[in-house]
């Protein structure tokens, strides 16, 4: 009878570890984005082979202002990075003189 409550005990650690584990690889950083600010903890997709690390954080973003929407189209991370981050469709702008298109990805 004492080997129940061992059993148990050993189900529901291990359920408990299981579930921790789980919540650990759902609260990774996110990655650069049109939402990303300065400063802001990053996932880059790629590993940095000089630290062997995907977490970076952003250092600089590159905007446009027109016609008072601030879009932000590229961010630029410490590991020397820079992701574009606007979709396919869309028109990029530098000081309101027209770039290029996202044509495909």
């Amino acid at each position: 009878m004492p080997q129940q409550p061992i059993n148990n005990l050993v189900r529901f650690a291990f359920v408990a570890v299981l579930l921790a584990s789980t919540a650990i690889s759902f609260a990774q950083d996110p990655p650069p984005s049109e939402t990303s600010y300065v400063g802001e903890v990053v996932t880059n997709p790629a590993i940095n082979p000089a630290t062997g690390s995907n977490i970076t954080t952003v250092s600089e973003l590159l905007t446009s202002d027109l016609s008072g929407v601030t879009l932000t189209q590229f961010v630029f991370t410490q590991d020397q990075w820079s992701f574009m981050v606007q979709p396919v469709g869309v028109r990029i702008y530098k000081d309101a003189e027209f770039f290029f298109d996202i044509l495909s990805i």
